[in-house]
């Protein structure tokens, strides 16, 4: 994501709490309703990365409704863009799962090297495996965020 569409995305956040800020499914076209010193080709990259985020299709499943920007109902949603929904979920979820299995297998090939681990299954070794991988990012964080002051 630029900077730029992630900037205007945090900018409409708050123009809009009442919808986009509590990530409420939004009327189709919503964005031809936003006005505002941004160009319009940015927002529809804004708007395309925010319906596309778990917290919004998860919103949009649960609430089974659309909104307009100021918050208030503006429709159902059909029983097609909920199967659509639910697809891409799946989707987000899976390829989720593939990333996190990709980062955590070069640990787990060096945690079977030790005894107390070698009989344990991949399932087994998986949220291990997550722990240190998190652990050694958040260190690294720390590290960069240090030697950036």
């Amino acid at each position: 994501m630029t900077k730029i569409v992630a900037r205007t995305l945090h900018e409409l956040r708050q123009a809009y709490p009442e919808s986009i800020g509590r990530n409420l499914p939004l009327v189709i076209g919503v964005h031809k309703q936003i006005q505002g010193p941004w160009d319009p080709l940015v927002i529809s990259r804004a708007l395309g990365i925010h319906t596309r985020t778990i917290s919004y299709l998860q919103n949009a499943i649960r609430k089974k409704t659309r909104y307009h920007l100021d918050g208030t109902p503006a429709g159902s949603i059909t029983e097609e863009e909920l199967g659509r929904f639910h697809e891409m979920l799946g989707s987000i979820a899976s390829e989720a799962r593939e990333h996190n299995q990709k980062m955590v297998e070069p640990i787990i090939r060096k945690m079977r090297k030790k005894k107390k681990y070698a009989e344990l299954s991949d399932e087994e070794l998986f949220p291990i495996a997550w722990r240190k991988y998190r652990s050694r990012l958040e260190r690294q964080r720390a590290a960069k965020e240090k030697a950036q002051k």
